[in-house]
């Protein structure tokens, strides 16, 4: 990786730098000093342009500028590379740092002095360190230097050494031969919310791609489609003869055999079973691995955040808690008096289900051991769950309360769930409401009979004008139909559309495009029967053909 520099003149450069004669600068570090030459680092660095050119008058005057709050081997590389336009080749070897560090803190140099070459170079030697060196006690210091200092490049830096993390999460953060990075995690909870954020969308995605992932889809090879890791489906016997075409248009007119070139065959079982081999390497898609979370939220270790509800108080953690829920980020990074006081006070909800809420965010799972009947509590917990925005744990209240109806519609405890759920309930949960109704419609005989057990719902059928209106009329309830349910999961991973062309209608011809794409993209049929049909193909939107 070196800058295309005429052979002539970066030899002459690589000549000077150990020569001093015609040395007019002088930069040091400490007890060490570097003769160095203006044309040189004034004309790549405005650090050192301004700093001759008056801007600072005592080094202009002195032709002498003092970095001695800098490292010697940090200055002496950066120097390196400003006249050989590369750093590790024959002065790494008198480099006391490890490579992964060394990277790190060009990248934060080349911010520093302005030096945009030197920052690239860095950051791509860097990625390329850390996908072999992510195992060494360097990684760990790295993630140190990367969440200690602000730079420019901080953003690019943190994320890739975070997307390292995820990729071997299963054993960095449980296997005791880590140490050094198990320690730098809980030394950076910024690191650990940043980790947690970018671990949120990986439980979805998986689901997702579970839910969807049976058939052929194609990777277009193009450039665009590779940056947006773009794919698409086409579902229909294609004639033989058709020419294919990407829908981003990187690849228009293909046959047939360039996109078998590009095709996989993809099984949900296959996914699932390559994630289970992959644990060891990925590692779990939530934000620590389930050990160190469990530690973390039974000991309180490491606590910044008090949550209190009707007396009981939680030791948890802000990174935990924010990267999951919008209220808690909000609650904790604005001007609020919880954010001031690190204190969040609940007590207008059920302390059961804060508890509930509390473990999830730390275990992505919750148990029901507490006083109040569990088919209650999971009205609770599905209410507390919509309130502060984590939609993970809703869905899970949503099918656990589903689930328990199953066995517990002729129990007391049923209607207590229902009155809790019609009368109490903060918001109409059309979610829960249809599991009621659908429940109600399967035992609609026993439930209706005489029988002494069977009373208390009756009484609450009577009681609650609304549960009445879902029951007896027809049970509307508002909620989405099975089929706009259907369209709204499978949008959720990719939209299908049905070509209005009238070869792609005699073959019923669809395909699927992954909703990774942006929106400013035009696309077109994938059999090339449309090639300009821009948002038309709003109006050609289906319901997923499976």
């Amino acid at each position: 990786m070196v800058t295309n520099t005429p052979q002539p003149v970066a030899q002459g450069l690589k000549n000077v730098f150990t020569d001093e004669r015609y040395s007019d600068l002088a930069i040091t570090c400490g007890d060490f000093c570097w003769k160095v030459h203006k044309v040189v680092v004034c004309t790549q660095s405005d650090f050192f342009c301004k700093a001759c050119d008056g801007d600072f008058k005592k080094e202009a005057k002195e032709c002498k500028i003092d970095l001695s709050d800098e490292g010697r081997d940090q200055i002496s590389t950066m120097l390196h590379y400003l006249y050989h336009f590369d750093y590790d080749d024959a002065h790494y070897t008198k480099c006391k740092l490890e490579p992964t560090v060394l990277n790190v803190r060009m990248v934060m140099a080349g911010d520093k002095y302005f030096i945009k070459t030197l920052r690239d170079l860095a950051m791509a030697k860097l990625k390329s360190c850390v996908a072999n060196d992510w195992g060494k006690e360097a990684f760990a210091e790295a993630i140190g230097l990367a969440y200690s200092n602000v730079t420019a490049s901080s953003a690019r830096l943190r994320s890739l050494l975070v997307d390292v993390v995820q990729q071997h999460a299963g054993v960095l953060f449980s296997d005791s031969a880590y140490l050094p990075f198990q320690k730098a995690a809980r030394e950076q909870p910024e690191f650990l919310f940043d980790y947690a954020k970018a671990s949120a969308a990986t439980v979805s995605a998986k689901k997702l791609t579970l839910k969807h992932a049976d058939g052929t889809w194609y990777q277009c090879p193009g450039e665009s489609c590779k940056k947006y890791e773009a794919v698409f489906k086409v579902k229909g016997p294609i004639p033989r003869n058709w020419l294919l075409n990407c829908p981003m248009k990187c690849n228009m007119g293909k046959d047939q055999a360039f996109w078998k070139g590009h095709a996989q065959e993809v099984t949900s079982a296959a996914v699932s079973q390559q994630d289970k081999e992959g644990s060891t390497g990925r590692g779990p898609p939530w934000p620590i691995c389930q050990q160190a979370a469990r530690l973390l939220y039974a000991s309180g270790d490491y606590s910044d955040l008090t949550i209190i509800c009707n007396g009981r108080e939680w030791k948890v953690h802000k990174f935990q808690l924010c990267a999951q829920s919008d209220f808690f980020h909000k609650a904790c990074s604005g001007r609020f008096k919880e954010a001031q006081e690190s204190k969040i006070n609940l007590d207008d909800d059920n302390p059961d289900a804060v508890d509930a809420l509390l473990k999830y965010l730390y275990h992505f799972d919750y148990n029901t051991d507490s006083g109040t009947a569990p088919l209650v509590l999971e009205i609770r917990i599905f209410a507390i769950a919509d309130k502060y925005f984590i939609e993970p744990l809703k869905k899970l209240a949503a099918e656990r309360f589903t689930e328990r109806c199953k066995s517990e519609w002729n129990t007391a405890v049923f209607a207590e769930a229902v009155s809790e759920l019609y009368t109490t309930a903060p918001a109409p949960y059309h979610t829960l409401k249809r599991t009621v109704v659908d429940t109600v419609k399967r035992h609609d005989a026993q439930l209706r009979s005489d029988e002494v057990e069977y009373s208390a719902f009756k009484d609450i059928v009577l009681a609650t004008a609304a549960l009445g209106a879902d029951l007896f009329l027809n049970g509307v309830t508002g909620a989405p139909t099975a089929a706009e349910r259907k369209m709204e999961e499978s949008n959720a991973y990719g939209t299908w559309y049905e070509c209005p062309g009238v070869h792609c209608r005699r073959h019923d011809i669809t395909f699927c495009v992954r909703n990774t794409i942006p929106d400013s993209y035009i696309i077109s049929c994938p059999s090339g029967c449309r090639k300009e049909v821009g948002q038309l193909w709003v109006d050609y939107k289906i319901e997923p053909p499976f």
